[in-house]
């Protein structure tokens, strides 16, 4: 601005030593009743002061994160947790609502539970503010993770009704379709659908009503998706509502639905959770089989060919696939194909090669690459994988690498190395025989955290033991859970570790979910 800094630094002694007057000469009964309302007012005054000094965005956005009356604010407020209440209620412009929303990032431990009871409270001016705010924060969330299970841990303690939790959850899930960055908060989403199941009755009418807003290909969906796979009698009953209501546009998508969850495209809204499809949607399916409409009756057969459905041709011969592989419908030639790695017969291999070389579609011939896989042998794999290098397609370089690879693999550990960890792990060596999942390089403090049996100090080696069950780097583990300051997990004090504030609602919520997840199970 080309201002000196003499006159700058001036310009703010003389306005923070204003502020000082004015805060000073208030009588101490005006401060009874009104105290953080006048000092929110004047820190607003003040921002607004240097804000005309400061004319280019990044300086505001300096002085509303990092300014001394930010740092006075959020100590008030850790101070005296109530008293954030106070600056909610004047908090009438998005002005303010932006700047208590920094205060609250700042404070995150002491705000989140005034926050969630305020955003559930009665008065509905109050939450609706309080709402803004938490919307603002969770699109600019600081440990958001660990924010967002203080404020779940308050909401799951609140006594208010359950359908007004739903639908905080439900709007705050909706705030990230919103934000247009899905991608970095899928966490955050997933921890609020789990908290959702604790709910079902209440749950399952806003997650039905919000699963028909998002388009089928949202990334924020998985959230809501997830939650609805485990609520099965209901999800049922609605699915076989829509099959019977002859909307041809819902019924395509609730069969797709049926078949794919997101990340998992060959994985269904009820593979994982129940054996099958539930026998209550059997008839229906067989209605649709032998639709007239063409497009349904065809998905309806895939889904019938997914679950076995009794009553129904569920397999092609090898011969009907390889005719149906000259499809000009891509989707068509994507299903051939994926049926083919299923058969896994000898006699595909060329018709197979041919579409993965020559198909103009990059999803035809990724799912070529995957059923080249199930049919050939480990000389045919590496030629392929070799031609597939020559042509510099680098998405499918990566793809064919991940089915086609033939090598030795990453090196296996001398015994002595397996009795070493064993000594530390515990059963946990011999999970992570049984499963190849990754286990060797997984770090997740959250994770390790919940696997303790409940909340009270651990010697190291107890904790190590019980972190090392579900963490393969059970060390990183451990010690990202005492890091990060006043955001961490645990304190360590003289080899004993113990839950901080954010550990024990990590840890309540985390239970809250995992029962709930039971209870749908055995339901199911």
């Amino acid at each position: 601005m080309e201002v000196p800094i003499g006159t700058v630094m001036s310009r703010i002694h003389r306005a923070k030593d204003a502020l000082r007057k004015e805060i000073a000469g208030l009588e101490d009964d005006t401060m009874e009743d009104t105290g953080l309302t006048v000092r929110f007012r004047l820190e607003c005054e003040l921002l607004d002061a240097l804000k005309e000094e400061v004319a280019i965005a990044d300086g505001v956005e300096r002085v509303k994160g990092h300014s001394e009356p930010m740092l006075r604010l959020r100590q008030v407020v850790e101070t005296d947790l109530p008293r954030l209440v106070d600056p909610l209620r004047v908090a009438d412009s998005d002005e303010r609502i932006r700047h208590i929303a920094h205060v609250v990032r700042h404070a995150l431990v002491s705000s989140m539970p005034v926050l969630a009871s305020s955003c559930l409270s009665e008065d509905e001016e109050l939450a609706e503010r309080a709402a803004r705010v938490a919307d603002r924060w969770l699109i600019n969330s600081w440990y958001g993770v660990r924010g967002v299970n203080l404020f779940l841990d308050k909401v799951i303690e609140s006594p208010v009704p359950k359908t007004v939790k739903v639908r905080l959850l439900i709007r705050l899930i909706q705030t990230i379709k919103n934000s247009g960055m899905p991608g970095q908060l899928h966490k955050e989403i997933f921890e609020l659908s789990r908290v959702l199941l604790g709910y079902p009755d209440e749950a399952f009418p806003v997650l039905w009503d919000t699963f028909w807003e998002f388009d089928e290909n949202d990334d924020v969906g998985y959230g809501v998706r997830k939650a609805l796979a485990h609520l099965v009698e209901p999800l049922c009953d609605a699915a076989i509502d829509v099959f019977g209501a002859g909307d041809p546009g819902r019924t395509f998508r609730m069969l797709d639905e049926l078949m794919l969850v997101p990340f998992h495209r060959n994985t269904s809204f009820f593979r994982e959770k129940v054996e099958g499809l539930p026998e209550c949607i059997h008839p229906s399916l067989r209605s649709l089989a032998e639709s007239d409409d063409e497009v349904i009756r065809n998905r309806a057969l895939d889904v019938c060919r997914m679950y076995n459905v009794p009553g129904v041709k569920v397999r092609e011969t090898i011969e009907e696939l390889i005719a149906k592989l000259v499809d000009p419908d891509p989707s068509e030639r994507v299903r051939v194909l994926n049926e083919m790695g299923k058969c896994a017969k000898v006699e595909a291999k060329d018709v197979i090669l041919e579409r993965l070389e020559e198909d103009e579609e990059s999803l035809v011939r990724e799912t070529a690459v995957r059923a080249y896989k199930k049919v050939a042998t480990d000389d045919e794999k590496r030629a392929c994988l070799k031609r597939i290098a020559r042509s510099g397609d680098r998405r499918m370089m990566k793809v064919a690498a991940r089915a086609l690879y033939v090598g030795e693999g990453p090196r296996q550990r001398s015994e002595l190395e397996r009795r070493r960890i064993g000594r530390i792990r515990g059963g946990a060596l011999e999970a992570e025989r049984k499963a190849d999942r990754g286990f060797e390089l997984k770090t997740d403090p959250i994770l390790g955290l919940r696997a303790l049996p409940e909340i009270r100090a651990y010697e190291e080696a107890e904790l190590t033991r019980i972190v090392a069950t579900v963490c393969g780097d059970f060390a990183t583990t451990r010690r990202q859970m005492v890091t990060e300051g006043r955001h961490s997990l645990m304190d360590r004090k003289e080899g004993v570790y113990s839950f901080t504030q954010i550990g024990e609602a990590v840890w309540r919520v985390g239970r809250f979910a995992e029962a709930a997840k039971a209870r749908l199970r055995v339901q199911a």
